[in-house]
């Protein structure tokens, strides 16, 4: 008897189980995606044509704050990509620092997600260039080579999207602009350097990137 009210028993607990999980009480709800991360590092591949490498690091006190440092170094032999300057002279090298503080808000938390923010950075170059050094008494235009040295200080707004994949990866692409105020020997024979102009400069990028911590 005492048998057969156990066998009951089980069996009753097995059948209330397992019609509980076919059929449970209430809909289960999917969970919302979302970007979820602490401090991520990021990666500026396309920085490379201008013979420059770029990398950031982004905190997230909050889901809705970043805290994001860019740091980029660059240097080269008869860099074509900054020989845009005058047609008096080339750059046979060059060596340049740059360092950039962005503040942004994520407004609303997803994956992706966007962001707006603001921007601060300084930068530095260094270049020896085959100038026109003067002019002889016959008119020809005699040349050598002339170190120059400049620098510059920006700021200004930024939009952006940023999304995660599989918990590790991060995709983040921006873009933005403000004001670009060079110092220095900017001008070499009245060609402003790539990156040092006077006026409005474009600011953005596409990086990728690895969570690491969450």
């Amino acid at each position: 008897m005492k048998t057969k009210l156990l066998f009951a028993l089980l069996t009753f607990a097995f059948v209330q189980t397992t019609f509980a999980q076919t059929y449970p009480s209430s809909p289960q709800v999917k969970k919302k995606s979302t970007v979820n991360y602490r401090t991520g590092a990021f990666f500026y591949p396309f920085a490379a044509i201008t013979d420059n490498f770029r990398l950031a690091l982004e905190h997230r006190p909050n889901p809705t704050l970043g805290i994001r440092g860019v740091f980029n170094y660059g240097f080269g032999d008869d860099p074509s990509f900054y020989n845009l300057y005058s047609s008096f002279g080339s750059i046979t090298e060059f060596s340049t620092f740059s360092g950039e503080f962005q503040l942004r808000y994520y407004p609303t938390p997803g994956n992706p997600c966007v962001y707006t923010g603001a921007f601060a950075n300084a930068k530095t170059i260094n270049l020896t260039a085959q100038d026109g050094i003067f002019v002889d008494q016959s008119g020809n235009t005699i040349y050598g080579l002339a170190e120059h040295t400049a620098q510059a200080y920006g700021f200004g707004v930024i939009g952006g999207l940023q999304f995660q994949i599989a918990k590790v990866f991060l995709v983040d692409a921006y873009m933005g602009a403000g004001p670009n105020l060079p110092t220095g020997d900017y001008r070499p024979n009245g060609h402003s350097i790539m990156g040092f102009k006077k006026g409005v400069m474009y600011n953005g990028g596409i990086n990728f990137g690895i969570v690491l911590f969450k």
